[in-house]
Protein backbone atom coordinates (compact mmCIF):
# COMPACT_ATOMS: atom_id res chain seq x y z
CA UNK A 1 0.00 0.00 0.00
CA UNK A 2 1.22 3.32 -0.77
CA UNK A 3 1.31 6.73 1.14
CA UNK A 4 1.91 10.10 0.75
CA UNK A 5 4.83 11.99 2.66
CA UNK A 6 3.77 13.89 5.48
CA UNK A 7 0.17 13.36 5.03
CA UNK A 8 -2.36 12.06 8.01
CA UNK A 9 -4.22 8.67 6.05
CA UNK A 10 -6.58 6.56 8.04
CA UNK A 11 -6.37 2.83 7.39
CA UNK A 12 -7.53 -0.53 8.40
CA UNK A 13 -5.53 -2.79 10.77
CA UNK A 14 -6.21 -6.36 12.20
CA UNK A 15 -7.94 -8.88 13.12
CA UNK A 16 -6.32 -8.63 16.15
CA UNK A 17 -6.66 -12.31 18.34
CA UNK A 18 -5.59 -12.93 21.58
CA UNK A 19 -4.14 -16.29 22.61
CA UNK A 20 -7.20 -18.85 21.97
CA UNK A 21 -7.60 -17.19 18.80
CA UNK A 22 -10.81 -14.90 19.33
CA UNK A 23 -11.45 -11.98 18.46
CA UNK A 24 -10.13 -8.71 20.70
CA UNK A 25 -12.28 -6.00 20.67
CA UNK A 26 -10.54 -3.57 23.41
CA UNK A 27 -7.12 -3.18 22.08
CA UNK A 28 -5.74 0.23 22.74
CA UNK A 29 -3.09 2.54 20.09
CA UNK A 30 -0.17 1.86 23.05
CA UNK A 31 -0.41 -2.06 21.81
CA UNK A 32 0.71 -1.31 18.20
CA UNK A 33 4.32 -0.09 16.88
CA UNK A 34 5.56 1.45 14.07
CA UNK A 35 8.99 1.19 12.43
CA UNK A 36 9.92 3.79 9.93
CA UNK A 37 12.56 2.70 6.53
CA UNK A 38 13.54 -0.28 8.91
CA UNK A 39 14.57 2.27 12.18
CA UNK A 40 13.64 0.89 15.26
CA UNK A 41 9.82 -0.41 16.69
CA UNK A 42 8.44 2.13 18.54
CA UNK A 43 4.80 2.46 20.45
CA UNK A 44 2.04 4.37 18.95
CA UNK A 45 0.68 7.16 20.43
CA UNK A 46 -1.83 9.95 20.43
CA UNK A 47 -3.34 8.34 17.20
CA UNK A 48 -7.24 7.87 16.96
CA UNK A 49 -7.28 4.36 16.96
CA UNK A 50 -11.38 2.74 17.33
CA UNK A 51 -12.34 -0.86 16.55
CA UNK A 52 -14.72 -1.64 14.12
CA UNK A 53 -15.72 -5.06 13.98
CA UNK A 54 -14.47 -8.93 13.98
CA UNK A 55 -11.50 -7.10 15.23
CA UNK A 56 -10.91 -4.90 12.51
CA UNK A 57 -9.74 -1.44 13.43
CA UNK A 58 -9.21 1.83 11.98
CA UNK A 59 -6.17 3.65 12.65
CA UNK A 60 -5.26 7.46 11.48
CA UNK A 61 -1.55 8.08 10.94
CA UNK A 62 -0.47 11.16 11.71
CA UNK A 63 1.68 13.43 9.24
CA UNK A 64 4.75 12.89 11.91
CA UNK A 65 4.29 8.70 11.20
CA UNK A 66 4.48 9.58 7.30
CA UNK A 67 7.47 11.47 7.19
CA UNK A 68 9.80 9.42 6.33
CA UNK A 69 10.43 8.05 2.56
CA UNK A 70 10.24 3.98 2.42
CA UNK A 71 8.91 1.53 4.30
CA UNK A 72 6.20 1.51 6.94
CA UNK A 73 5.45 -1.10 9.38
CA UNK A 74 3.04 -1.31 11.60
CA UNK A 75 2.88 -4.36 14.21
CA UNK A 76 0.93 -5.67 17.48
CA UNK A 77 3.35 -4.93 20.31
CA UNK A 78 1.39 -7.49 23.08
CA UNK A 79 2.99 -10.52 23.65
CA UNK A 80 0.01 -13.14 24.05
CA UNK A 81 -1.88 -11.00 20.77
CA UNK A 82 -1.13 -11.43 17.41
CA UNK A 83 -2.27 -9.17 13.91
CA UNK A 84 -1.61 -9.13 10.91
CA UNK A 85 1.98 -6.77 10.10
CA UNK A 86 0.52 -3.21 7.96
CA UNK A 87 3.21 -2.21 5.45
CA UNK A 88 3.14 1.21 3.48
CA UNK A 89 5.51 2.66 0.99
CA UNK A 90 5.81 6.27 1.35
CA UNK A 91 6.47 8.65 -1.35
CA UNK A 92 7.14 12.27 -2.12
CA UNK A 93 3.83 14.04 -2.49
CA UNK A 94 3.97 14.78 -6.09
CA UNK A 95 4.97 10.52 -6.90
CA UNK A 96 1.53 9.77 -4.64
CA UNK A 97 -0.47 12.67 -7.12
CA UNK A 98 0.63 11.75 -10.00
CA UNK A 99 0.82 8.11 -10.24
CA UNK A 100 -2.51 7.13 -7.85
CA UNK A 101 -4.51 10.54 -7.82
CA UNK A 102 -3.67 12.27 -11.28
CA UNK A 103 -3.39 14.76 -9.93
CA UNK A 104 -0.17 16.05 -10.73
CA UNK A 105 2.40 14.99 -12.73
CA UNK A 106 6.58 13.72 -12.49
CA UNK A 107 8.87 15.72 -12.16
CA UNK A 108 11.72 15.01 -14.43
CA UNK A 109 15.36 16.92 -13.47
CA UNK A 110 16.76 19.01 -16.27
CA UNK A 111 20.07 18.79 -15.09
CA UNK A 112 20.00 14.69 -14.95
CA UNK A 113 19.40 15.50 -18.76
CA UNK A 114 21.92 18.20 -19.72
CA UNK A 115 24.51 17.77 -16.92
CA UNK A 116 24.46 21.51 -16.86
CA UNK A 117 23.96 24.24 -14.27
CA UNK A 118 19.97 25.91 -15.00
CA UNK A 119 19.94 29.88 -13.77
CA UNK A 120 17.30 30.67 -10.71
CA UNK A 121 14.86 31.51 -13.18
CA UNK A 122 13.63 29.41 -15.01
CA UNK A 123 12.50 30.60 -18.70
CA UNK A 124 8.71 29.77 -19.52
CA UNK A 125 8.34 27.17 -22.00
CA UNK A 126 6.59 27.73 -25.35
CA UNK A 127 5.71 25.76 -27.93
CA UNK A 128 7.96 25.61 -31.08
CA UNK A 129 6.12 26.91 -33.89
CA UNK A 130 5.78 24.48 -37.56
CA UNK A 131 8.56 26.76 -38.84
CA UNK A 132 11.40 26.12 -36.21
CA UNK A 133 10.45 22.19 -36.27
CA UNK A 134 11.08 21.85 -39.80
CA UNK A 135 13.93 24.09 -39.31
CA UNK A 136 15.74 21.66 -36.72
CA UNK A 137 15.12 18.36 -38.58
CA UNK A 138 16.13 19.38 -42.29
CA UNK A 139 19.45 21.37 -41.27
CA UNK A 140 20.24 19.70 -37.92
CA UNK A 141 19.90 19.75 -34.30
CA UNK A 142 22.21 22.41 -33.30
CA UNK A 143 21.78 26.03 -30.88
CA UNK A 144 20.95 28.18 -34.20
CA UNK A 145 18.23 25.85 -35.13
CA UNK A 146 16.39 25.38 -31.78
CA UNK A 147 13.76 28.30 -30.25
CA UNK A 148 15.96 30.65 -28.01
CA UNK A 149 13.61 29.68 -24.88
CA UNK A 150 14.77 26.10 -24.75
CA UNK A 151 18.86 27.11 -25.43
CA UNK A 152 18.17 29.06 -22.26
CA UNK A 153 16.98 26.35 -20.33
CA UNK A 154 19.31 23.92 -21.78
CA UNK A 155 22.31 25.53 -22.23
CA UNK A 156 24.17 26.63 -25.30
CA UNK A 157 26.65 23.51 -26.06
CA UNK A 158 24.71 21.17 -24.19
CA UNK A 159 22.62 18.04 -25.26
CA UNK A 160 21.73 19.83 -28.61
CA UNK A 161 25.51 20.08 -29.72
CA UNK A 162 25.88 16.54 -28.53
CA UNK A 163 22.39 15.41 -30.47
CA UNK A 164 23.79 17.60 -33.67
CA UNK A 165 25.81 15.53 -35.59
CA UNK A 166 23.32 12.67 -35.32
CA UNK A 167 20.45 15.05 -36.48
CA UNK A 168 22.46 15.92 -39.54
CA UNK A 169 23.18 12.50 -40.54
CA UNK A 170 19.48 11.58 -40.34
CA UNK A 171 18.17 14.71 -42.59
CA UNK A 172 20.68 13.52 -45.18
CA UNK A 173 20.03 10.15 -45.25
CA UNK A 174 15.97 10.26 -45.34
CA UNK A 175 15.98 13.57 -46.89
CA UNK A 176 18.48 14.41 -49.06
CA UNK A 177 19.69 11.03 -49.98
CA UNK A 178 16.00 9.26 -50.11
CA UNK A 179 13.02 11.09 -49.72
CA UNK A 180 14.41 13.74 -52.44
CA UNK A 181 15.70 11.08 -54.57
CA UNK A 182 12.38 8.44 -55.17
CA UNK A 183 10.13 11.66 -54.97
CA UNK A 184 12.22 13.10 -58.02
CA UNK A 185 12.52 9.74 -60.28
CA UNK A 186 8.60 8.84 -59.43
CA UNK A 187 8.11 12.76 -60.45
CA UNK A 188 9.96 12.02 -63.66
CA UNK A 189 8.57 8.49 -64.86
CA UNK A 190 5.11 10.51 -63.99
CA UNK A 191 5.72 13.40 -66.28
CA UNK A 192 7.06 11.37 -69.07
CA UNK A 193 4.39 8.90 -69.33
CA UNK A 194 1.72 11.85 -69.73
CA UNK A 195 3.73 13.77 -72.15
CA UNK A 196 4.90 10.85 -74.55
CA UNK A 197 2.32 8.52 -73.94
CA UNK A 198 5.12 5.79 -72.90
CA UNK A 199 6.39 4.30 -70.27
CA UNK A 200 10.18 2.81 -69.86
CA UNK A 201 9.87 -0.40 -67.52
CA UNK A 202 12.13 0.08 -64.52
CA UNK A 203 13.40 -2.96 -62.19
CA UNK A 204 10.22 -3.77 -59.69
CA UNK A 205 8.10 -1.36 -61.34
CA UNK A 206 4.85 -2.94 -60.83
CA UNK A 207 3.91 -2.42 -64.89
CA UNK A 208 7.49 -3.53 -65.70
CA UNK A 209 5.98 -7.08 -64.68
CA UNK A 210 3.34 -7.09 -67.35
CA UNK A 211 5.68 -8.27 -69.92
CA UNK A 212 5.86 -4.64 -71.74
CA UNK A 213 9.14 -3.94 -73.32
CA UNK A 214 10.44 -0.57 -72.52
CA UNK A 215 8.60 1.90 -74.69
CA UNK A 216 5.72 0.02 -75.50
CA UNK A 217 2.61 2.18 -75.20
CA UNK A 218 -0.23 2.41 -72.75
CA UNK A 219 -3.15 1.39 -74.75
CA UNK A 220 -0.69 -2.10 -75.65
CA UNK A 221 -0.23 -2.31 -71.95
CA UNK A 222 -4.74 -1.79 -71.68
CA UNK A 223 -5.34 -3.81 -74.11
CA UNK A 224 -2.77 -6.72 -72.87
CA UNK A 225 -4.69 -6.62 -69.48
CA UNK A 226 -8.45 -6.53 -71.14
CA UNK A 227 -6.89 -9.61 -73.54
CA UNK A 228 -6.75 -11.41 -70.36
CA UNK A 229 -4.10 -13.57 -71.50
CA UNK A 230 -2.19 -11.32 -74.55
CA UNK A 231 -2.52 -13.63 -77.73
CA UNK A 232 -3.41 -16.83 -76.25
CA UNK A 233 -1.53 -19.84 -75.11
CA UNK A 234 -3.43 -22.68 -76.93
CA UNK A 235 -2.16 -25.45 -78.67
CA UNK A 236 -3.66 -23.79 -82.08
CA UNK A 237 -2.12 -21.11 -84.39
CA UNK A 238 -4.33 -18.59 -85.68
CA UNK A 239 -2.88 -15.79 -88.25
CA UNK A 240 -5.32 -13.35 -88.70
CA UNK A 241 -4.71 -10.83 -91.89
CA UNK A 242 -6.38 -7.31 -91.95
CA UNK A 243 -6.93 -4.96 -94.63
CA UNK A 244 -9.62 -2.36 -96.39
CA UNK A 245 -9.93 -4.59 -99.04
CA UNK A 246 -6.53 -4.53 -101.15
CA UNK A 247 -3.97 -2.53 -99.02
CA UNK A 248 -2.95 -4.09 -95.55
CA UNK A 249 -4.19 -1.92 -92.21
CA UNK A 250 -1.23 -1.61 -89.32
CA UNK A 251 -1.88 -1.60 -85.82
CA UNK A 252 -5.58 -2.77 -86.26
CA UNK A 253 -6.97 -4.21 -82.81
CA UNK A 254 -7.81 -7.95 -83.75
CA UNK A 255 -9.97 -9.97 -80.53
CA UNK A 256 -10.81 -12.95 -80.39
CA UNK A 257 -13.76 -13.86 -77.90
CA UNK A 258 -15.16 -16.92 -76.53
CA UNK A 259 -17.29 -16.96 -73.12
CA UNK A 260 -15.86 -14.78 -70.62
CA UNK A 261 -12.00 -15.19 -72.22
CA UNK A 262 -10.86 -12.38 -74.50
CA UNK A 263 -7.34 -12.88 -76.36
CA UNK A 264 -6.00 -9.46 -78.23
CA UNK A 265 -3.68 -9.06 -80.92
CA UNK A 266 -2.43 -6.13 -82.90
CA UNK A 267 -1.05 -6.13 -86.58
CA UNK A 268 1.87 -5.71 -87.69
CA UNK A 269 3.03 -3.87 -90.56
CA UNK A 270 1.74 -6.55 -93.25
CA UNK A 271 -1.45 -6.29 -91.64
CA UNK A 272 -0.74 -9.77 -90.19
CA UNK A 273 -1.24 -10.94 -86.25
CA UNK A 274 -0.79 -14.37 -84.97
CA UNK A 275 -2.85 -16.96 -81.98
CA UNK A 276 -2.44 -19.57 -79.52
CA UNK A 277 -5.74 -20.90 -79.27
CA UNK A 278 -7.44 -24.24 -78.00
CA UNK A 279 -10.51 -25.11 -79.92
CA UNK A 280 -13.87 -23.20 -79.95
CA UNK A 281 -15.82 -21.12 -81.82
CA UNK A 282 -14.77 -17.41 -81.31
CA UNK A 283 -16.37 -14.12 -81.83
CA UNK A 284 -14.31 -11.72 -83.96
CA UNK A 285 -14.21 -8.60 -83.59
CA UNK A 286 -11.65 -6.29 -84.98
CA UNK A 287 -11.16 -2.29 -84.59
CA UNK A 288 -9.05 0.83 -85.91
CA UNK A 289 -9.23 4.79 -85.75
CA UNK A 290 -11.67 5.30 -89.29
CA UNK A 291 -12.30 2.05 -89.98
CA UNK A 292 -15.07 -0.21 -88.87
CA UNK A 293 -15.68 -3.74 -89.30
CA UNK A 294 -18.96 -5.65 -88.80
CA UNK A 295 -17.83 -9.08 -86.87
CA UNK A 296 -17.92 -12.55 -87.46
CA UNK A 297 -17.70 -15.47 -85.93
CA UNK A 298 -14.72 -18.44 -86.36
CA UNK A 299 -14.58 -22.34 -85.92
CA UNK A 300 -10.97 -22.97 -84.29
CA UNK A 301 -9.86 -26.68 -85.23
CA UNK A 302 -6.48 -27.05 -86.59
CA UNK A 303 -4.04 -24.53 -88.11
CA UNK A 304 -5.75 -21.22 -89.27
CA UNK A 305 -5.44 -18.05 -91.80
CA UNK A 306 -7.95 -15.60 -92.19
CA UNK A 307 -8.23 -12.53 -93.90
CA UNK A 308 -10.59 -9.63 -92.96
CA UNK A 309 -11.48 -6.38 -94.67
CA UNK A 310 -12.43 -3.33 -93.15
CA UNK A 311 -14.17 -0.75 -94.48
CA UNK A 312 -13.05 3.24 -94.20
CA UNK A 313 -15.22 5.57 -92.58
CA UNK A 314 -15.58 8.04 -95.32
CA UNK A 315 -17.98 11.02 -94.14
CA UNK A 316 -19.39 12.89 -97.03
CA UNK A 317 -18.64 16.64 -96.79
CA UNK A 318 -21.76 19.10 -95.82
CA UNK A 319 -22.43 21.88 -98.26
CA UNK A 320 -23.26 24.18 -95.19
CA UNK A 321 -19.52 25.28 -94.33
CA UNK A 322 -20.45 25.69 -90.56
CA UNK A 323 -21.35 22.33 -90.13
CA UNK A 324 -19.14 19.12 -89.70
CA UNK A 325 -20.04 16.01 -90.91
CA UNK A 326 -19.74 14.03 -87.79
CA UNK A 327 -19.49 10.08 -87.43
CA UNK A 328 -19.95 8.10 -83.54
CA UNK A 329 -18.70 4.78 -83.72
CA UNK A 330 -19.77 2.58 -81.32
CA UNK A 331 -18.06 -0.52 -79.84
CA UNK A 332 -18.82 -3.44 -76.89
CA UNK A 333 -16.38 -4.07 -74.29
CA UNK A 334 -14.93 -6.70 -76.88
CA UNK A 335 -14.22 -4.12 -79.86
CA UNK A 336 -17.63 -5.57 -81.48
CA UNK A 337 -19.43 -2.71 -83.19
CA UNK A 338 -22.79 -2.23 -81.54
CA UNK A 339 -25.45 -1.99 -83.67
CA UNK A 340 -29.01 -0.53 -83.46
CA UNK A 341 -27.91 1.10 -80.59
CA UNK A 342 -29.85 4.39 -79.69
CA UNK A 343 -27.50 7.80 -79.48
CA UNK A 344 -29.26 11.05 -78.42
CA UNK A 345 -28.11 14.01 -79.68
CA UNK A 346 -28.44 17.56 -77.47
CA UNK A 347 -26.93 21.06 -78.55
CA UNK A 348 -25.34 21.73 -75.07
CA UNK A 349 -23.48 25.17 -75.68
CA UNK A 350 -21.13 27.15 -77.76
CA UNK A 351 -17.12 26.24 -77.65
CA UNK A 352 -15.98 29.86 -78.25
CA UNK A 353 -19.04 32.30 -77.41
CA UNK A 354 -22.04 31.21 -75.03
CA UNK A 355 -24.09 34.01 -75.62
CA UNK A 356 -24.78 33.33 -79.25
CA UNK A 357 -28.26 31.68 -80.08
CA UNK A 358 -28.20 27.80 -79.51
CA UNK A 359 -28.40 26.46 -83.33
CA UNK A 360 -31.71 24.23 -84.56
CA UNK A 361 -30.10 21.01 -84.60
CA UNK A 362 -30.92 19.80 -88.06
CA UNK A 363 -31.03 16.28 -87.36
CA UNK A 364 -33.65 13.32 -85.80
CA UNK A 365 -32.49 14.11 -82.13
CA UNK A 366 -32.60 10.38 -81.72
CA UNK A 367 -30.67 8.13 -83.91
CA UNK A 368 -29.54 4.36 -84.50
CA UNK A 369 -26.41 2.55 -85.21
CA UNK A 370 -26.50 1.06 -88.54
CA UNK A 371 -24.99 -2.67 -88.56
CA UNK A 372 -21.50 -1.00 -88.59
CA UNK A 373 -21.84 0.77 -84.91
CA UNK A 374 -22.45 3.96 -87.10
CA UNK A 375 -24.09 6.96 -86.62
CA UNK A 376 -23.57 10.08 -89.30
CA UNK A 377 -24.68 13.27 -88.42
CA UNK A 378 -24.12 16.91 -89.42
CA UNK A 379 -23.82 19.03 -86.57
CA UNK A 380 -22.61 22.49 -85.94
CA UNK A 381 -18.46 23.80 -85.71
CA UNK A 382 -17.29 24.83 -82.36
CA UNK A 383 -20.58 23.74 -80.60
CA UNK A 384 -20.38 21.01 -77.71
CA UNK A 385 -23.05 18.09 -78.27
CA UNK A 386 -24.10 15.79 -74.88
CA UNK A 387 -24.68 12.26 -76.71
CA UNK A 388 -26.72 10.08 -74.52
CA UNK A 389 -26.49 6.21 -76.12
CA UNK A 390 -27.17 3.06 -74.85
CA UNK A 391 -30.25 1.32 -73.70
CA UNK A 392 -32.58 1.44 -71.00
CA UNK A 393 -30.70 0.45 -67.46
CA UNK A 394 -27.49 0.90 -68.73
CA UNK A 395 -27.45 4.65 -70.97
CA UNK A 396 -24.10 6.26 -71.14
CA UNK A 397 -23.65 10.01 -71.52
CA UNK A 398 -20.53 12.16 -72.85
CA UNK A 399 -20.14 15.51 -74.11
CA UNK A 400 -18.63 15.97 -77.31
CA UNK A 401 -17.15 19.64 -78.96
CA UNK A 402 -17.53 19.51 -82.68
CA UNK A 403 -13.65 21.17 -84.38
CA UNK A 404 -13.49 23.37 -86.54
CA UNK A 405 -13.45 20.79 -89.67
CA UNK A 406 -15.22 19.32 -92.39
CA UNK A 407 -15.43 15.55 -90.28
CA UNK A 408 -15.10 14.02 -87.15
CA UNK A 409 -15.14 10.97 -85.91
CA UNK A 410 -15.95 9.95 -82.51
CA UNK A 411 -15.47 6.50 -81.23
CA UNK A 412 -17.22 5.31 -78.28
Amino acid sequence: MWAKQSTAATVIVGPILDSSGAEFTTAVIGDLSISKNGGTLTALSGNTFTHIANGQYTLTLTTGNLDTLGRVQITCNRSTYQMPELRLMVVPAHVFDGLILGTDFLQVDAVQVANVTLAASQPNYAPATEAEVISAVTNGIADANIPANTVAELGTGSTLTFLAPASTALSTTVWTNTLATNLGTTNSRIVGTLASGTHNPQSGDAFARLGAPAGASIAADIAAIDGGGGSGTGARTVTITVNDGTTALQNAIVRMTEGVNTFTATTNASGDCTFNLDDATYTVGITKSGYSFAGTTLVVDGTETRTYSMTQIVPSVPSNPALCAVTFHLFDQYGNNKAGEPVEITFVQWATSASETPPVVSVTPVQTTDAGGLVEVELYRNATYRIVYGNAGYAKRVDVTVPDASSYTVEI
